[in-house]
């Protein structure tokens, strides 16, 4: 009677992998309805050309000729594609080590806590869609860049200064001082993209038990230690999802440099063929990137499971 019992019902490893495609199950039916016919027309419109006669649309295929156009013919998809992709591999590493460090920070038992969570939580609000637009043409925000456009002069000094300190330490690669450069005048940008990462990592950090740590210290091991042995290992799963997450919103920003000049070509220039091509192109190349992503935090995953 207990064999068979055994056999009845769905294990525990089943129960959260039904409850998963539950939980996703609106998002698959949406994309099936909505999001799948216009991937498919716009796939069809990159191969065409379009001709509104009237009230009809007039589809004409021409092959690939508007991806010859976005490769070999435009001046700026390539490179800007490229420039922007290298851009943003040292913002999502700059946005990840911030936020890693601020929730472990944060964690910490100290005096007004959820206070300093909330505060540096408000850029993200700040950076929602209404609140944004209301931002752009505040008379208070347009001071505020003109303070920070005479403080970026003030600093270029420093600048200089970081520079021939580099410099003394036989760091001289202008790519390396250009990205670092980048990044220290993008220092707001990093904190108003870290608020959806930091609750994440808070959340990661909370859930370790802190038995664990009591141990770690009753063997003498440093804070250094317990760290890289054991917070960073079990924070795995939210640097995962950290990561995808910032490399999807980073790289879908309408402030992209990609996405404006998608959007420049198809509405001002009136060439939505072209834009839309380039569009399916660089959704490839995020897609691409994402692959990569997971397969190497794959691979890290099979290496701790072996080590253990």
């Amino acid at each position: 009677m207990i064999a068979q019992k055994s056999h009845k019902g769905l294990s525990y490893r089943k129960k959260k992998e039904l409850k998963g495609w539950i939980f996703v199950s609106l998002f698959l039916l949406g994309f099936l309805v909505y999001y799948l016919p216009v991937l498919i027309d716009a796939v069809r419109y990159s191969f065409s050309d379009l001709d509104v006669t009237g009230k009809q649309l007039l589809v004409t295929f021409v092959g690939g000729e508007h991806y010859h156009y976005a490769f070999m013919v435009h001046p700026d998809f390539l490179k800007t594609l490229v420039t922007s992709i290298g851009q943003l591999g040292g913002e999502i590493g700059a946005i990840l080590i911030f936020s890693l460090f601020l929730a472990t920070v944060l964690n910490q038992k100290m005096p007004g806590r959820a206070f300093f969570r909330m505060i540096f939580f408000i850029p993200v609000v700040m950076a929602t869609g209404v609140v944004e637009k209301y931002e752009v043409s505040n008379i208070l925000m347009e001071q505020m860049e003109n303070t920070a456009e005479m403080g970026s002069t003030a600093a270029s000094g420093a600048l200089f200064d970081a520079e021939a300190f580099l410099a003394t330490m036989g760091i001289i690669d202008p790519n390396i001082v250009e990205m670092l450069s980048s990044l220290s005048e993008g220092i707001y940008g990093i904190v108003q993209k870290s608020g959806v990462q930091l609750i994440i990592f808070l959340a990661g950090l909370q859930s370790i038990s802190p038995s664990i740590y009591e141990v770690a210290k009753i063997e003498g091991a440093s804070g250094w230690e317990i760290f890289w042995k054991i917070t960073f290992p079990m924070l795995m799963p939210m640097i995962f999802v950290n990561t995808m997450y910032t490399i999807i919103d980073s790289f879908t920003r309408s402030s992209n440099a990609v996405v404006e000049l998608i959007t420049e070509i198809g509405f001002q220039n009136s060439n939505l063929e072209a834009s839309t091509a380039m569009s399916l192109v660089y959704s490839l190349v995020v897609l691409a990137v994402l692959g990569i992503v997971a397969g190497v935090f794959t691979m890290i995953n099979r290496r701790q499971g072996v080590e253990r």
